[in-house]
């Protein structure tokens, strides 16, 4: 479920609240009790860079990259941030006595600022374990200059991308989210990059699927229209068979019972070309003449060769 946004105005209890005069926000899962501390504005005289991520914070790019990332991110059962002494701290950058590393293994935050980002004291890490199921380091709501840049970064990444899949936060796609949020700042504009040439090779792929499903479809209509055309000249030529039945008398042709010239003249194109069709049968070629059709013709006892007459042929 996407986290709701309260103000710090006191309805969410002054113990869960980040300090130090800075005015601060609490996401709050709706389907947990858990309470985490963003802040969202530093104090006067900070800089206008940290003033501008405080702005991207605001947004829906923001908040969708921290839904996505928590879901990505979250530890697994049996997981847990844990009590550790003597590490580096990734807001202060020095190694302090005490402190808390995130389940993700890779970044610890000092006693001080775990209690100041998070709002209970590092101490009581053990009774609210399962609150902290997401590092806030790697789902970049860390307050820290570096964790402001990347989330500034890919805050606009993912407008553009909004803006070129015509489509808002929520429904966009990207899938060199993790990375982008979780790279070195070394190899950032790289994997950009590389989403960028992805995403264009992969619009390139579904106009070339669509291409060929259109050329399918236009080949499976010729198909079928070629299809339904065969059938016609079936058709027809059985109903020709039909009406010349009559006419076949002891195994030769005769139209004398024809007074009607035309349709004798139509009797004997379709005899000429059906032994026509014989030969070319026999000689091994091509021929139209396929073996239902010369069954018919046996079966009609037709004359496949020419007997001359003066009516019957």
């Amino acid at each position: 479920m996407r986290p709701a946004l309260y103000p710090d105005d006191g309805s969410c209890g002054a113990s869960d609240v980040a300090v130090n005069g800075e005015k601060t926000f609490i996401i709050k899962s709706d389907n947990s009790s858990s309470v985490s501390v963003y802040l969202l504005s530093e104090p006067k005289g900070t800089s206008s860079s940290k003033s501008a991520a405080a702005d991207e914070k605001g947004t829906p790019e923001a908040r969708e990259i921290w839904q996505r990332m928590k879901v990505m991110t979250a530890a697994k059962p049996g997981t847990t941030s844990e009590y550790v002494a003597n590490k580096l701290c990734h807001c202060c950058r020095k190694v302090k006595h005490t402190g808390v590393k995130f389940h993700c293994g890779k970044h610890t935050y000092c006693s001080s600022h775990f209690e100041k980002r998070l709002g209970f004291p590092a101490v009581h890490m053990q009774q609210n374990a399962n609150g902290i199921n997401h590092c806030p380091v790697c789902i970049l709501t860390c307050t820290c200059k570096a964790c402001n840049e990347r989330l500034m970064a890919v805050t606009q990444i993912m407008k553009s991308e909004c803006t070129k899949q015509g489509c808002g936060p929520s429904e966009v796609q990207m899938d060199n989210l993790f990375e982008l949020c979780t790279a070195t700042p070394s190899s950032f504009a790289s994997i950009a990059k590389s989403g960028e040439k992805s995403r264009s090779s992969s619009n390139q792929a579904e106009k070339t699927s669509d291409t060929t499903k259109t050329s399918k479809s236009s080949a499976a209509a010729q198909k079928t229209t070629g299809s339904k055309s065969k059938d016609n000249l079936d058709k027809l030529w059985y109903e020709n068979l039909e009406r010349l039945k009559p006419c076949i008398v002891n195994g030769k042709m005769d139209y004398s019972s024809l007074t009607d010239e035309k349709a004798k003249k139509q009797f004997n194109d379709f005899v000429y070309l059906q032994r026509k069709h014989f030969r070319m049968r026999q000689n091994k070629e091509d021929s139209p003449l396929t073996s239902e059709r010369f069954e018919a013709l046996s079966s009609a006892n037709f004359p496949f060769e020419l007997q001359k007459s003066a009516s019957i042929q």
